[in-house]
């Protein structure tokens, strides 16, 4: 298979879909020295997993490459139990990027972020849109965050565990 997708228009996951790339000890066929890249070239959405349980991503290279991202790498909306496993996900640049978010998870119970990468985005992970709304039982784990043109976590909830996971660059200069 080819190491990059490119694709324009927003993907409808389902419920316990696995997208597993070359990065991960669950593929044992086609490895490659470097993770299966899925770039999105659209500006609204690039996976939409609202209201859905038990996505994971692992072992891939998500890409935005429009500078006008406005919507959500990933569309966690009151979805629950979402995994992103040794995941590079990354947009095209930080300047003007500041409404789009690597994960929107409003409303989501259990998102669980490991050994992963985020960059360039307004914000990396968008939760609570209102106070009313709740997004829990996050854990992130060994995850770098860089260059978020907003703030790296917007409106967590509660039960959030961060562990070993570190911040660089924040602001909107690169």
């Amino acid at each position: 298979p080819a190491d990059t997708c490119a694709y324009a228009t927003t993907l409808t996951l389902c419920s316990g879909l696995a997208i597993v790339g070359s990065d991960s000890t669950e593929r044992v066929a086609y490895a490659t020295a470097q993770p299966h890249e899925l770039r999105y070239t659209g500006t609204g959405t690039a996976f939409d997993a609202q209201s859905l349980t038990g996505v994971r991503f692992v072992g891939l290279l998500l890409r935005a490459s429009s500078a006008s991202l406005t919507g959500a790498l990933i569309d966690a909306d009151s979805s629950s139990y979402i995994y992103v496993d040794r995941c590079f996900l990354t947009g095209a640049s930080q300047a003007g990027a500041a409404t789009s978010s690597a994960i929107s998870a409003n409303g989501v119970v259990g998102l669980f972020i490991t050994g992963s990468s985020i960059a360039r985005f307004g914000y990396h992970i968008y939760a609570r849109t209102l106070s009313t709304e709740e997004t829990n039982i996050v854990s992130i784990t060994d995850t770098g965050f860089y260059q978020a043109e907003v703030c790296s976590i917007q409106n967590a909830g509660d039960t959030w565990d961060v562990r070993s996971s570190f911040w660089q660059q924040q602001g909107a200069a690169d």
